[in-house]
C-alpha cells in the first residue's frame, strides 16, 4: 500500500459507561505483511479503567525481531492528542511486548488510541531479512543497513539519515517522503520499481548497475561522466 493511498482507520468500541464517563476505544490498524501485525487497544476493565495492548515485530516471521515503542494517547474530541502514562520500550530482538494502563477517572466522553513508532538509532542490522518490514515514519539515523534485503518495506516516512545502505536491495520499496544518507554511503544499491523519496519510481537498468560496479571497483580508465 503506498503512503498516497494509506489512511488511519480507527476501531471503535460503542461507548461502555464507566464511572468516568462514556469510553471509547481507538486502535490504530496497519497492513500486515506476512504475520498478524495489527495493533489492538483492548478495554480490559472499566472499574477502574484498564486498556492493554501488545506490541509485535514489524518484520516477517522468521527474521529479525524489531519491536516498535508504543505510547497510549488520549483525547476528547478525535483531533487533539495528549501522551497518557510513559511509553512502552521497544527495541531490535525482542519478544512481543504487552502492556497495561490503568487510567485515571475523568468527566464526560473520552477517546483512545495508541501511537507506534520503531526507534533503532545506529542499529545494527547488515545483512538482515527485513523484506515487507512496516517501517514507515522509522527512526533509522546512522543504522547500518548495508546488504540488508527490504525488498517489499514501507519506509514511508522514514528517517534514514546517515544511515549506511551499501548493496541493500530497495526492490519494490517504498521510501517516499523518506530522508536518506549521502550518495557515498550506498553504493550498488538495488533499485528495481522502487518509490523514490519524491514519489517517483526507479528501476535501474544492467548498463547501470554495471557502471556503479566499475566505480565501486575503481576500474582504471572509465569514465562516468554524464552516465
Amino acid at each position: 500500500m503506498r503512503s498516497s493511498e494509506r489512511r488511519t482507520l480507527f476501531s471503535r468500541i460503542p461507548p461502555w459507561p464507566s464511572r468516568e464517563g462514556f469510553v471509547f476505544a481507538g486502535a490504530l490498524l496497519a497492513t500486515a505483511i506476512g504475520q498478524a501485525g495489527d495493533l489492538r487497544l483492548t478495554i480490559e476493565s472499566t472499574a477502574p479503567l484498564t486498556l492493554s495492548w501488545e506490541a509485535n515485530s514489524v518484520t516477517r516471521l522468521g527474521s529479525v525481531s524489531i519491536i516498535p515503542v508504543t505510547q497510549l494517547e488520549t483525547s476528547t474530541d478525535l483531533i487533539d492528542w495528549q501522551p497518557l502514562g510513559q511509553a512502552q520500550p521497544g527495541g531490535l530482538g525482542l519478544a512481543s511486548q504487552a502492556a497495561k494502563r490503568t487510567v485515571g477517572t475523568s468527566t464526560g466522553t473520552r477517546y483512545f488510541r495508541i501511537r507506534s513508532q520503531v526507534k533503532l538509532i545506529a542499529a545494527d542490522l547488515r545483512g538482515t531479512d527485513l523484506r515487507g518490514a512496516k517501517l514507515a515514519h522509522a527512526d533509522l539515523p546512522l543504522a547500518k543497513l548495508d546488504s540488508a534485503n527490504l525488498t517489499g518495506a514501507d519506509l514511508s516516512g522514514a528517517n534514514l539519515a546517515e544511515a549506511i545502505l551499501g548493496n541493500a536491495d530497495f526492490t519494490d520499496a517504498d521510501l517516499t517522503g523518506a530522508t536518506i544518507a549521502p550518495w557515498h554511503h550506498y553504493p550498488e544499491v538495488v533499485y528495481h520499481n522502487t518509490t523514490l523519496p519524491d514519489g517517483t519510481v526507479k528501476t535501474d537498468s544492467p548498463e547501470r548497475r554495471l557502471l556503479v560496479q566499475l566505480y565501486v571497483d575503481s576500474a582504471p580508465e572509465v569514465i562516468l561522466a554524464g552516465r
